[in-house]
Order: structure tokens, then C-alpha cells, then sequence
């Protein structure tokens, strides 16, 4: 029997009275009863509306189905109640009775449910549902008469009926009642009941997921927010709703104030929170947890903070963790509650809660509470973080905090916040240099890092100063290796795109990093020697583009033999190539002073790296260095008197290699004046030098004062080329020179004196010589051999020279001969001898003789 408002339909909970009113809308109530044949309601008549059959009492409902079950049809069963034993009906109904306690039990599970949820009808939908299943199989009543749920709190109840009810529906309402009853646990489950494909069911779970306590204890919806929206907006429970969706973003004032006075404390509260009802919200922060979490968190929120203050005091942990949390969303800070956030840093065992009210109280940070922050967070990176990140850190509390990191171990570059200070501008310049020295390796490293954001940031010389050193210093390699990649991050930063920094060995730039370059030579030798840091990657390759980069000062100032050793040590490792070829490229210039330089030389060679364009060059540096030249590459620019002025004092060798350097001037055209010079040094013997002057001057030159600007010094070296030269070059210059004798060379070659007269003495030598060359000094002889001074020396020389002699001659002037009588008389008696001795008669003899005897009488008397 069941009583259903004849108004509005619905039915009437189980302890209505017959004759009351309908408890829904106080109409009338009309009282039913289940046809035992088709189980349906229907109004307490003699027939069943649906079916036609009779109706049976409620007292025999289940003796009446019973023998429907044993094929009984509907209209014999009333007759068999009525005719049969009053024992036998019992007999059908304590059967009957096994099953509907059965069912009883499972609806009395669902009308549990219904005490947590909007809808009410679960229970008898789950009765209608089973009531026609009635009498069941023996398999299907043992299975559905399982022990109830062992007595407990609802909770316990619930979640017992979600695992165990064997009705998906009472399974899922049971899921929902557990997250109503805070088992955030069951949020997951509860998702999945809202994708059910019952109206009813996705409608009382869309209420259930939306509520503030879920709200505020599992969070906003995400994945299904937008379906959660859309049923809400159908839903029949139009207050709730409206409660829901002001949550989800969409706000009904009229429902929402209309909520506010509600009944139901769930909306009211609900309705409270979202139109921020102070005075509502005040007074549930002496409710429940939740109530209290739910009202100081939005009360954070609206800025009303004061009241909150002592709800986070005395508050367990949990609500504690969950008020804080509001404050560090909220953004500002919070005065009011900063002596009850520093108690909870102090206090509290919970690293997460200490961490954000450390985060609250550094965004108006008093620089007397670092202390305490520090010391309660025993090492904490977040809360470490907080205090470097705090508004208006002050540049003395940014120092000590860096003190606190450095003797915690946590001053590291991924400590989030410290590198703030370096671009704020914070830590001071000092910070690094002042404290390195009593760090670990590991500290260092870190410390480097933070100096190297120092200079991006700022560009600080003294640090700048100080890093460089700690690439040269006396540490370990990896420290070395660190500090070089801190700089040379910093360098391509500033543009720089190979990154090698300002840094060179120039005695300038040595001095202004290291005060003397004596001290920064001590510094590179010891790194020389130490196999660690020449191995570490990046800082050989620094090695390898600073050795070559030393200027002249800096190369006289780095000699010792301390920094010698260590080079020529370190270049018989196993480094990178580029780094050895640094070494020997330094070392060569360094070996270079006569002190070193055969020591340098010897251990270059014993490297046997011959044909390496480096060490070649740097070998053939060293071994110019023996005679005062420099590198080849500065042959061109030198002075033009630089090989004359030192060619006398120049050994063999030595002028071989002044000979190359004339002729890289020539090729460069800085040679002036060179000419003169390669011709004496030719033509004294030097064929090499011959070489250079055909190749690169070639003049036109004669033998004569008009064709040749240096005459006098062409004249004064001729000698020793004429008597001693084989050089086919030379022997071409002086058939050149010879060419073409004038009448004015005899006094050109008289005026230059004893020089002269030693230049007729090499040419008549070099005429007695066979040759094209002896044909021409013999020609040119005919015109310079007649001065009186040499003139009968000449003549007497080529009258022995043969044809060519001969032919000279005929050039010649006679000869000036002084005559005497007794020269008179000589000559009468040789032409008389002469005229007797050869051919005639005597008669013409006789004749001729007579002739004779009266010239010389005529010349004698003349006298």
C-alpha cells in the first residue's frame, strides 16, 4: 500500500497517515495498492487499472504471487486465496516474505542515499524495479540476501554501498553521496557517473559535482565544465543551480538573494560565498572545516582579512594550509596577518604550509625577520627563493641572505631567486671576490656563475679584474675551466661572436689584470704545468688564441727562465694542436734572447714536427732571431737602411738571410737606395746578391760618371769582380758595364785616383783572360788605357795580348819620345845596320847611307 497526491502526482513518504494531507502541496491523497499480476499501482478499486485482474489485500499480496509464479492464471488466483487454508496462504506468504525482505533491504540502502541527494524517488524506482522480479530463483535470493553493510558513520556506509551494492544506480548514488560527504577520493568515480545515459542520474550528479564543498575541496570542473554548464541550466532544482552556475561564472541575482535565505544550508552557504555576504561568511568561521576553509578563503579574497586571523591560529593544519594558500593568491601582502604567518614559519611541521607563509610575508619583508625565516626553514630552496624574490630586498639583506646560502651549501645558480639579485643590482660587486677564497670547488663554481650575471648586469671592472684572475689563479682546473666560460659567455653577450674577450699578452692589458707582467708570468707557467687545466674544454682553446697574441714589450717582459721550462715541458703533451701550436708560436719569441735561444732551438727540433706550417715558422722565427731579423712577415716594412747597416757585422749566414730580407723590400717596393748596395755586395763577390739586383732593379748602368749615380763606389768594387767572379750574372752585369766606351771615361776613371788606377790594373788582368767578357775590358782599354798615367803600361799590356791587343793599339796616340845625341846617334846606327843587313845594291846601299847621315846631322845640329 502506498498513498500518491491526487494533485500533484507525487508520493507520500512512509510514515503518512491515511487521512492526511499531501506533505508535497497539501491536497488530497489518495491511497494504492500493487496489482499482485502486473505489480503496477493503482488506486485501492476491486479491479486493477492496467490489467483487469482483481486486487487482493495487501496481506496477501505475496501469498498471490507466489502462485502467479506456479502458473496460476490472474483470474483463478483471488478465488485460490479465498477457498485455500488460512495456513496454506501463510504457508505462501513467509515464502514470499524471504524475497521482499530481500528487496526491502536494498531500497531501505537507496532511502539511506536519499537523505544526501535532491531527488527522493531512488528507492521506490528501485522497488518498482524489483517488485515484478518477485519470487526470484534460489541462486538470485541468496545472492541478493548478502549481509548488510556493518554498522557505522555514513560515510563508512556509503562507501561500503558503492562497493558492494549489487545495483550500478545504488552504486553510483552511493559515489555521489561520498563526495557530498567530503570523500574527495570518490571525485574521480563521481566524473564518471555524470557520463551515464540517465537523465536523472547525470542531473543529480551535475548538482553533486558543482557543489561549493567540492568546489572548494577538490576544485573547479575542467574536462566536462562546459556539459556540467549545460545541465545545470536544465536542471529542476532552480535555486541549487543557480548556486552552481554563479560558481562556474554565470550569475542570477534574484535567484542567487532568493538562495541566500534558503532553507537548506548548503544553498544558503552556497549563495554566500559567491555574493561575498560578509557578515554570513563571518559567522562560518565557527562552522565546520570546510565552512571555515571555504568562508576565510573567500573572505581573503573580498580583503577582509582581520577576522581570519584567528581562525588560522587556532585552526588544525589542514584549514591552516588552506587559508595561507588563499593569501599567496591573493597577491598583496598581509600585515594583519604577518605575526601569525611568522608563528606558523616558527612552529609548524609542514614544509609546504612554512614555505607559503614565507611567500605572504616577503612581499612586505622586514629585514628583522630574515633571521628567524632562515633559521625555521632549515635549508629550504623555496623558501630561500621567497626571501631573494621579496619586494624591496635591501642590498644589506641581500648579503646576508647570500651569507645564509653560502654556509647552508645552497648558493647555486638553480637556486630561483639569486639570480635576481645579480640583475636588480642587489648583491654588491665585492660579494663574489670577498668570500671566494673560503669556498669548496663546488661553491665556487656556482659563485662564477653568479659573477658572471653580476657582469652582464653590470659590467663591474674590479669583478671583471677578479674573474681573470681566477682564470690564471692558483685553483683547480675545474675552477680555472669556470671561471674562463663565465667570461666567455659574457663576451658573446656583448656581441663578441668568437667570444675571446679583451684579454691579449700586451704588456698594457697584462698590467691592468694582474699589476705586473712578471706576476702574470709566474701565473702561466704554473697553469703550463698543470696537465688538468690544459685539458679542460673551452679553456685550451683560450690558451691557444692568447699565447700567439704577446707584443714585443710583453714578450721582453715574460723572459724567465721559469716560463721557458714550463712551455717547453707543456708542449710535449697530448693537448689539442691548436694549444701546442700556441706554445711553440710563443716560446720561439721567448727563445729568442741569445741567453735561451740554443736550448729553445734544440728542444724545437727534438719535437720532430717538421712539416707543420706552425712549427716550421716558428722554428725559422727563432733561428732569424740568431741575426737580429724578425718575423718574415715584417721583412717588407723595415727601413731600407736596415740590411745595409748591419751587413758588415753580419756572419755568412747571417748575410744570406739580410739578402732575403732586401729582396722582400724590393718586392714590396721599400727598397729604396738597396741598389747600390746589392751592386757592391755582387760584384764583391756575392752572387746571391747578384741575383736579387738582376731580378729586381735591373738598371741600364754604364761605366761612366753620367750613367751611374754611384760611380765612385762602382769604380772601387769593380777590382775584385773583374780578378775573381765565375758567376755567369756578374760576368753579363760587366759585359753590360763594358759595353760602350767613351773618350771621356779615360779622365772619369783618372779623377777617381789610386781607384782608378786599381780598376786599369783589374782590366788589364781580366784582358790577359780569355773570354767575351776580356774582348770588351780590352776594347774599353783602347779609350781608357791612354791616359798618360797608365797609357805605356796599357800599351805594353795589349801589344802581348795577340790580335785584339793589336787592334787596340791602333786607337793609341804614338808614343812621346825625348830625343838626345846619343839617342840620335843610336837610332843612326840601327837604321844603318838595318839598311846593310837587308836587300840592294851596293851602289843604293851606298846612295841610301849618304841620305841617312845628313838627317841626323841635320837633327843633331837641330839640337
Amino acid at each position: 500500500m502506498r498513498a500518491l497526491c491526487e494533485a500533484c502526482g507525487k508520493p507520500q513518504p512512509p510514515d503518512w497517515t491515511p487521512g492526511g494531507q499531501c506533505v508535497h502541496c497539501g491536497k488530497a491523497v489518495r491511497r494504492e495498492l500493487r496489482c499482485f499480476w502486473c505489480v503496477k499501482w493503482t488506486p485501492a478499486a476491486k479491479f486493477c487499472r492496467s490489467c483487469g485482474a482483481e486486487t487482493v489485500e495487501a496481506r496477501v499480496f505475496g501469498a498471490a504471487r507466489m502462485l502467479k509464479d506456479a502458473g496460476t492464471d490472474r483470474f483463478t488466483v483471488p478465488k485460490q486465496l479465498r477457498d485455500f487454508d488460512p495456513e496454506q496462504v501463510e504457508n505462501f506468504t513467509r515464502i514470499y516474505q524471504r524475497h521482499a525482505i530481500a528487496v526491502a533491504r536494498h531500497v531501505d540502502d537507496v532511502r539511506f542515499l536519499e537523505r544526501f541527494l535532491r531527488q527522493k524517488a531512488w528507492s521506490d524506482a528501485l522497488e518498482d524495479q524489483l517488485i515484478p522480479q518477485l519470487p526470484w530463483p534460489e541462486e538470485t535470493l541468496a545472492r541478493m540476501s548478502a549481509p548488510p553493510p556493518q554498522p557505522g558513520d555514513d560515510l563508512s556506509t556509503a562507501r561500503a554501498l558503492a562497493k558492494d551494492s549489487p545495483f550500478p544506480t545504488t552504486r553510483a548514488l552511493a559515489t555521489l553521496v561520498r563526495l557530498r560527504l567530503d570523500d574527495w577520493s570518490a571525485h574521480k568515480d563521481a566524473c564518471s557517473v555524470f557520463y551515464t545515459q540517465e537523465p536523472a542520474l547525470k542531473a543529480e550528479a551535475a548538482l553533486t559535482l558543482t557543489s561549493w564543498r567540492v568546489l572548494y575541496g577538490v576544485g573547479r570542473p575542467r574536462e566536462q565544465g562546459r556539459e556540467l554548464y549545460d545541465e545545470l541550466k536544465r536542471s529542476t532544482f532552480k535555486l541549487e543551480a543557480a548556486v552552481r552556475l554563479a560558481s562556474l561564472g554565470t550569475t542570477d541575482e534574484g535567484l542567487l538573494k532568493e538562495a541566500l535565505t534558503s532553507n537548506d544550508p548548503e544553498t544558503s552557504f552556497g549563495a554566500a560565498l559567491v555574493l561575498g555576504d560578509v557578515d554570513r561568511l563571518q559567522a562560518a568561521l565557527k562552522g565546520g572545516e570546510l565552512e571555515k576553509s571555504a568562508a576565510g578563503s573567500r573572505l581573503i579574497q573580498l580583503g577582509v582579512i582581520k577576522p581570519v586571523v584567528e581562525t588560522i591560529e587556532k585552526s588544525p593544519i589542514e584549514i591552516q594550509r588552506e587559508l595561507v594558500e588563499s593569501l599567496v593568491r591573493r597577491k598583496g601582502p598581509a600585515p594583519e596577518a604577518a605575526e601569525t604567518l611568522l608563528e606558523i614559519v616558527e612552529t609548524t611541521s609542514d614544509d609546504s604550509l612554512r614555505e607559503r607563509a614565507v611567500r605572504v610575508l616577503c612581499r612586505q619583508l622586514r629585514p628583522a625577520w630574515i633571521v628567524r625565516i632562515v633559521k625555521a626553514g632549515k635549508g629550504d630552496a623555496h623558501i630561500f627563493q621567497s626571501l631573494l624574490q621579496a619586494e624591496g630586498l635591501e642590498p644589506a639583506s641581500a648579503v646576508e641572505l647570500g651569507d645564509h646560502l653560502l654556509r647552508a651549501g645552497r648558493f647555486a645558480s638553480h637556486q630561483y631567486g639569486l639570480n635576481g639579485l645579480a640583475e636588480k643590482g642587489l648583491m654588491p660587486a665585492t660579494f663574489v671576490p670577498s668570500r671566494f677564497g673560503a669556498a669548496d670547488d663546488k661553491t665556487r663554481l656556482e659563485m662564477l656563475r653568479f659573477a658572471e650575471l653580476q657582469l652582464a648586469h653590470g659590467g663591474d671592472e674590479a669583478l671583471h679584474a677578479f674573474v681573470m684572475g681566477v682564470v690564471w689563479g692558483k685553483f683547480s682546473a675545474k675552477v680555472r675551466a669556470g671561471a674562463w666560460w663565465a667570461l666567455h659567455r659574457w663576451y658573446k653577450s656583448l656581441g663578441e661572436y668568437r667570444g675571446e674577450g679583451p684579454f691579449k699578452l700586451e704588456k698594457a692589458l697584462i698590467e691592468k689584470f694582474f699589476g705586473t707582467v712578471a706576476a702574470f708570468g709566474t701565473k702561466l707557467a704554473a697553469v703550463l704545468r698543470d696537465h688538468d687545466t690544459l685539458k679542460e674544454v673551452g679553456y685550451y682553446e683560450m690558451i691557444a688564441n692568447v699565447l700567439p697574441t704577446a707584443d714585443e714589450e710583453a714578450v721582453d717582459a715574460l723572459r724567465s727562465p721559469e716560463l721557458i721550462d714550463a712551455l717547453l715541458d707543456a708542449m710535449k703533451g697530448d693537448y689539442w694542436p691548436n694549444t701546442l701550436e700556441g706554445m711553440i708560436k710563443l716560446v720561439a719569441r721567448l727563445g729568442a734572447d741569445e741567453r735561451w735561444r740554443s736550448k729553445v732551438l734544440g728542444a724545437l727540433r727534438a719535437l720532430g714536427k717538421k712539416g707543420n706550417y706552425h712549427y716550421d715558422k716558428a722554428l725559422r722565427n727563432l733561428e732569424l732571431s740568431e741575426f737580429g731579423l724578425p718575423d718574415e712577415n715584417a721583412w717588407k716594412d723595415l727601413p731600407p737602411d736596415f740590411v745595409p747597416s748591419r751587413w758588415e757585422k753580419a756572419t755568412p749566414a747571417g748575410r744570406a738571410e739580410l739578402l732575403k730580407v732586401a729582396d722582400q723590400q724590393l718586392i714590396y717596393d721599400h727598397g729604396d737606395g738597396l741598389g747600390p748596395f746589392l751592386l757592391k755586395v755582387a760584384l764583391a763577390g756575392n752572387p746571391e746578391a747578384m741575383d736579387i739586383y738582376e731580378d729586381r732593379i735591373r738598371e741600364n748602368v754604364g761605366l761612366h760618371r753620367d750613367a751611374c749615380a754611384y760611380y765612385s763606389e762602382l769604380v772601387a768594387v769593380l777590382p775584385i769582380a773583374l780578378r775573381e767572379t765565375e758567376d755567369p750574372k756578374t760576368h753579363r752585369f760587366l759585359q753590360n758595364l763594358f759595353r760602350d766606351p767613351r773618350p771621356t771615361d779615360v779622365d772619369e776613371i783618372a779623377a777617381e785616383g789610386e781607384a782608378g788606377r786599381a780598376l786599369i790594373d783589374a782590366m788589364l788582368e781580366r784582358a790577359a783572360m780569355k773570354g767575351d767578357l776580356s774582348e770588351r775590358v780590352i776594347r774599353h782599354l783602347a779609350v781608357s788605357g791612354t791616359h798618360p798615367s797608365w797609357r805605356e803600361k796599357v800599351r805594353a799590356a795589349l801589344q802581348r795580348l795577340g790580335s785584339e791587343g793589336e787592334r787596340a793599339l791602333r786607337q793609341f796616340p804614338p808614343p812621346e819620345v825625348k830625343t838626345t845625341p846619343a839617342s840620335l846617334a843610336k837610332e843612326h846606327q840601327e837604321k844603318i845596320f838595318r839598311l846593310m843587313a837587308g836587300p840592294g845594291t851596293l851602289d843604293h846601299k851606298k846612295r841610301e847611307a849618304a841620305r841617312l847621315k845628313a838627317e841626323y846631322e841635320a837633327k843633331l845640329k837641330a839640337l
